[in-house]
């Protein structure tokens, strides 16, 4: 207590160097909270996109296009992690030559059925459908109005749903046609009995998704297909915001550090001038401990005053942060940013150990000033110091291993060892440098007053650590102002590729029904359109097989030619882009595979992946990856 008692007394006799130190940390700690709240905020409208646009369900679980026994459901029901399931039948049906998803499901048990935007009944019967707007719309459909649904059994027959319109569906993010049907009528025409091919469930903690993914996986076996859909796609766009994440912390860590130089240089420069003070408190019996307690707590209590308010501070950042998004990332509005307990905890941890970092030195440099070159200023100069040759040595010995390490000419490497012995090196070496040349200088700086000129160079000569801090401090941020620079270079040059790569078109146009391939080529007779190129998805996923697992998948058809114009993939493990796209239009019976699909079915560029289809068990080679 008696510490910080004499701490609190000695900083408002420095008021500015005090203040301005305390500004210091604030800003620093406020980057760095408003940082996390700012990414929380986007993360988290991020991840309720992701939830409105898959809705409820957590887990999917089918068996390619297999019927398969209810006891499923029931199965899964036991699971602890699983809070709600729902069955389905996901089948192929057409209308007036359209071809359509014809699901069937309990309308009022379906946790996932439950929160589509329907218009008229959503408590459909048997005999009645709820058809997608976009079905409703071409064929003038209504309330009560009639229609034939023709499919095929499960023995490959003709068969035929008769209802009547109970309602319609806008959905949020299905691009093609659905018509939603009784689940047990839909059994007994397609002749399934009590089968089903998909089920449908939520989780206790939707965090734990992919644990319980893999959990579900391995209860019901290989030959069934488990998949996360929310946590996958969660789980893809951390991956693509890790750079950018990474690069802030970047910026923040670069924030504290400048900090815990500031506190350094400020606690420096008041043991220096306090030198008289300490040795009297030292001649009266205040033991070196007690000396390194008191400028320790001066540290910390500037680290205290400004963490806290740095914590505050960071909501402003964040809302900073917040409309940057907004504004140049095209993100909706995002939510006010609200601290959390993590999220101050990491603030006030994070700027305590700032300047708990720059405090130490200069407390342990206080704690061992001698007594009589403190009292009698005379004897200051006979203390023994290191060699600056020693210090040019020890800095040359860090830029050599650093250097080696940078350019791995080293036997050995340990991550980041470059980092910080660099910058360390031309610091220290800046300083002794600028100790040696401060006469020549000084007198390019101040050519007309020789009395200026020799002052500074002997200032130069006499504070190598200030000198070497204050350079630092240069460094540090004149680095960082580049590193922005490049930063911002890369997040803008990710973000385009990342779109190029998964969104390349400018406009995406849907159509209700099957067009000719020509319909692509007349696209560009308008000005405005430069390239068009024909996609047929399928309506439904089909079964694929590797050699380690099994999945239903979406089959997307392409044109060789020009799909590679609009979607720049980056193929991984495979052939040159061109010789891809060739072996694909060479044969029907080629395709490529995304990384994480080919991953899970064990499948790698030239091997072979089967798939169900209309027509049997097809084997397809894997152009790419």
């Amino acid at each position: 207590m008696l510490s910080v008692k004499l701490a609190s007394r000695n900083l408002p006799r420095r008021k500015a160097r005090t203040t301005l130190t305390i500004i210091a940390v604030v800003l620093g700690v406020a980057l760095l909270v408003g940082i996390n709240l700012a990414t929380a905020s986007a993360n988290s409208e991020f991840t309720s996109y992701i939830n409105r646009f898959w809705g409820e369900t957590d887990i999917i679980g089918r068996h390619g296009l297999i019927p398969f026994e209810n006891t499923t459901a029931e199965q899964l029901s036991q699971v602890a992690e699983v809070r709600q399931v729902a069955q389905r039948i996901a089948w192929f049906g057409s209308l007036n030559n359209t071809p359509l998803q014809l699901t069937g499901l309990d309308p009022r048990a379906d946790f996932e059925y439950s929160s589509f935007n329907i218009t008229g009944t959503r408590l459909f019967s048997p005999g009645q459908v709820v058809v997608s707007s976009t079905l409703a719309q071409k064929f003038r459909l209504a309330t009560g109005s009639t229609v034939n649904i023709y499919t095929f059994d499960a023995n490959g027959n003709n068969a035929t749903l008769t209802a009547t319109v109970a309602g319609m569906d806008h959905p949020l993010r299905n691009l093609g046609i659905a018509v939603y049907a009784d689940l047990h009528e839909l059994q007994q025409v397609l002749g399934f009995g009590d089968r089903i091919t998909q089920v449908y469930a939520t989780l206790e903690d939707p965090g734990q998704a992919l644990r319980a993914r893999d959990e579900i996986q391995n209860l019901l076996g290989s030959s069934y297909d488990v998949s996360a859909p929310k946590a996958e796609t969660v789980q893809r766009i951390q991956g693509q915001m890790a750079g950018f994440q990474l690069g802030l912390n970047v910026m923040i860590a670069v924030a504290l550090v400048v900090c815990s130089f500031i506190v350094f240089n400020t606690l420096f420069m008041t043991v220096n001038e306090r030198t008289y003070e300490i040795g009297v408190m030292r001649a009266v019996g205040t033991s070196r401990s007690q000396v390194f307690r008191v400028f320790l707590a001066e540290g910390l209590l500037i680290g205290v005053l400004g963490t806290v308010t740095g914590v505050v501070a960071g909501l402003a950042v964040s809302q900073l942060f917040i409309t940057v998004f907004e504004k140049n990332f095209g993100v909706g509005s995002l939510p006010e940013p609200v601290l959390t307990l993590p999220i101050v905890a990491i603030g006030l941890s994070a700027g305590l150990a700032a300047v708990l970092a720059g405090s130490l030195y200069p407390a342990l440099s206080a704690s061992r000033t001698n007594i009589i070159q403190a009292i009698r200023p005379a004897t200051r100069n006979q203390e023994k110091r290191v060699p600056n040759s020693a210090i040019a040595l020890g800095s040359v010995v860090m830029l050599g291993v650093g250097s080696l390490q940078a350019f791995r000419l080293a036997p050995f490497h340990i991550s980041y060892l470059d980092v910080v012995l660099v910058p360390l090196g031309l610091v220290v070496l800046g300083a002794i440098v600028y100790s040696k040349l401060s006469r020549v200088l000084a007198s390019l700086f101040f050519p007309l007053s020789r009395a200026v000129s020799h002052v500074a160079s002997r200032s130069g000569k006499r504070r190598l650590v200030r000198n070497a801090i204050s350079f630092g401090m240069i460094t540090i941020t004149l680095s960082f102002v580049i590193m922005l620079g490049g930063i911002q270079g890369g997040i803008q040059t990710s973000i385009e590729q990342g779109i190029q790569e998964a969104l390349g078109a400018d406009i995406i146009l849907v159509a209700n029904q099957s067009v000719p391939v020509s319909f692509a080529s007349n696209l560009t007779s308008f000005p405005e359109v430069s390239t068009a190129t024909p996609l047929g998805p399928s309506v439904v996923p089909w079964p694929a097989y590797g050699s380690i697992g099994n999945a239903s998948v979406g089959v997307l058809a392409v044109d060789p030619a020009q799909f590679p114009k609009i979607i720049a993939y980056n193929f991984l493990n495979s052939p040159p882009t061109e010789e891809v796209y060739s072996q694909l239009g060479a044969s029907n019976e080629t395709l490529l595979v995304p990384d994480a699909l080919a991953s899970r079915l064990g499948v790698v560029t030239g091997g072979n992946l089967t798939m169900t289809t209309f027509y049997g068990d097809i084997t397809f080679k894997v152009a790419g990856v």
